[in-house]
């Protein structure tokens, strides 16, 4: 049987998601500067497309949709417009942890350095656009050997490695995605189960999802 860590829901959780994807809605259609000519809703939902594609958990596939939610927020709730590498990431982040909690929260929070953990390995830069490299170079500089291996003992570094991978994915894919109400029930139902309780899976951070595969 698998041990679930549980926790009481919020009464208001329902509204507060609601308020997230109304933000979503309401800005998301400006331009995504590194979306490949994407704005940001259409940026977000590719990256979820290709998260449930994946199979992965509920948490992951709102963090893919919800990455970048930082650049929409306004100076008067936190975030700078003129703000570059990691800080819009701590900003959405910031935003999701009170609303979503930290499954959703941190892979968002860490995407960005996902991003220079990938274009500073030999082995993995091939993964990024070489228009990704330069900017993960330019937003935090290289990543030394010692970062590189802290990074990975960050919680959810893993999934921010698959993120990542997904948001540069996202660029090249074509055709229709799902609605944003579609992944809005998925959230919902998943973070507002009907008896009241949030169960996440023990070991969730261990990542079903390989990054490098």
């Amino acid at each position: 049987m698998v041990s679930t860590i549980s926790r009481p829901v919020r009464s208001n959780t329902t509204l507060q998601i609601d308020r997230v994807l109304a933000l979503f809605r309401a800005r998301g259609h400006s331009l995504h500067d590194d979306g490949g000519g994407l704005s940001h809703m259409e940026h977000g939902l590719r990256c979820a497309k290709l998260a449930e594609e994946a199979g992965a958990p509920v948490p992951l596939i709102a963090a893919a949709l919800l990455h970048d939610i930082g650049h929409l927020l306004d100076r008067s709730e936190g975030n700078d417009a003129n703000r570059t590498g990691d800080r819009h990431a701590a900003a959405g982040a910031n935003l999701l942890d009170a609303v979503l909690g930290p499954t959703v929260a941190f892979p968002v929070r860490w995407h960005q350095d996902a991003r220079r953990w990938l274009a500073t390995s030999r082995t993995h830069c091939r993964l990024l656009s070489y228009e990704s490299r330069r900017a993960a170079l330019r937003d935090g500089g290289v990543m030394g050997k010692f970062e590189r291996e802290t990074f990975l003992c960050r919680p959810f570094s893993s999934e921010s490695i698959t993120l990542c991978l997904w948001e540069e994915r996202a660029k090249g894919v074509r055709g229709a995605t799902p609605s944003l109400e579609h992944f809005a029930r998925l959230i919902q139902g998943h973070f507002v189960p009907t008896d009241g309780v949030v169960g996440i899976p023990a070991g969730y951070s261990s990542n079903p999802v390989r990054p490098l595969e």
